[in-house]
């Protein structure tokens, strides 16, 4: 009997016109009617029980993307006068925003990035600090702000590597990786917080590999790190979520900077024999620094944005889905220099 009356009750529906369906809202498909629908009040009861009440949910209408959705925001990028950094800085300032360009030392490189975003558009200063140095971090937040207000927007991309296997890994090479790739990411993050609360939301978006899950042999450190990055993202995004700041991270695989592969950079190029084979990556190819800048874009712009915390985009074409071997043959482990400045008991 009742399956009879919902089907009667159905024939009774009054249907909007088609193009009144282009206006629907969430509440209408949680409600399970559109807007227009004229209800029998004998039929009300019944289709309450069937679908639950309607207007459970807030509405919500898609916002409409601006040109430049970042306009009046302030982004802060650490290691930005090159590669992925660069890349991103310019992506944000393409997209509106004032941008930080954070360098270590090499001030030439600096001031070309600054002179890339503001060929954007964009308004760009260029502040030196060590960002594994708090001291140097605290002053490099303090000028940002009087330069431009405040940081929405903080990109922690700065990090380095050191490539050897574990007994020939000297000790300052470790504490030098761990400093520069997860130290400063954690310094940036706490010390930022002061110029980002205020302003009632905010991005951490922190740049990390795809070693923050796949190992590597001869990398130890550098895996280390970025694996520590990994769970930093996580829990800073649980720590920060009540303030509204959204934690996430970027990983790339094999990416061309010039860092990674220099010389096929300085032929403009032209020289594709300076790269070496990608055909253990499923894409075929290493990504450009852009693409991953185009993933940061993504986590600071869109409207999805502002629930997605925690979570990291891979951007490696593949790679980290596979198994693959780096040394064609490990080497053999000298054990010398472990114990040549050890005496004996």
């Amino acid at each position: 009997m009742r399956n009879t009356n919902l089907r009667v009750v159905a024939r009774q529906l009054k249907r909007p016109e088609p193009d009144r369906w282009n206006s629907l809202t969430l509440n209408d498909y949680i409600g399970r009617r559109p807007p227009a629908l004229v209800i029998p009040n004998s039929a009300s009861r019944l289709i309450s029980d069937a679908v639950g009440p309607p207007n459970i949910a807030k509405s919500f209408d898609r916002p409409v993307m601006p040109q430049r959705p970042l306009e009046n925001k302030v982004a802060l990028v650490t290691g930005a006068s090159t590669g992925i950094g660069r890349a991103t800085a310019m992506a944000l300032g393409a997209s509106g925003a004032a941008v930080v360009i954070n360098y270590l030392d090499n001030q030439e490189d600096a001031a070309g990035a600054v002179r890339h975003v503001e060929a954007t558009g964009a308004k760009a200063v260029a502040i030196q600090a060590d960002v594994t140095d708090p001291g140097q971090i605290k002053r490099m937040f303090a000028a940002a702000s009087r330069e431009f207000g405040g940081i929405d927007i903080l990109v922690n991309n700065a990090s380095d590597e050191v490539n050897d296997f574990v007994w020939a890994h000297e000790d300052d090479a470790w504490r030098h990786v761990m400093a520069t790739t997860l130290d400063s990411a954690f310094y940036c993050s706490k010390y930022v917080l002061p110029y980002m609360i205020p302003r009632g939301s905010g991005r951490i978006v922190n740049i990390s590999s795809i070693h923050d899950q796949v190992p590597r042999k001869g990398s130890t450190s550098y895996c280390a790190a970025k694996a520590g990055l990994l769970m930093l993202t996580r829990v800073l995004s649980l720590e920060l979520a009540p303030s509204n700041i959204q934690v996430t991270a970027v990983s790339p695989g094999a990416t061309i900077t010039e860092r990674t592969f220099p010389a096929f950079l300085e032929s403009g190029r032209t020289r594709p024999d300076l790269l070496p084979s990608f055909d253990h990556i499923p894409a075929g190819r290493a990504a450009e620094a852009e693409e991953a800048a185009d993933a940061v874009l993504h986590l600071c712009t869109s409207p999805a944005g502002k629930y997605v915390t925690g979570s990291t985009i891979y951007i490696d074409g593949g790679l980290r889905n596979t198994v693959y071997q780096i040394a064609d043959q490990d080497p053999t482990p000298h054990l010398d220099r472990l114990t040549d400045d050890t005496t004996d008991a």
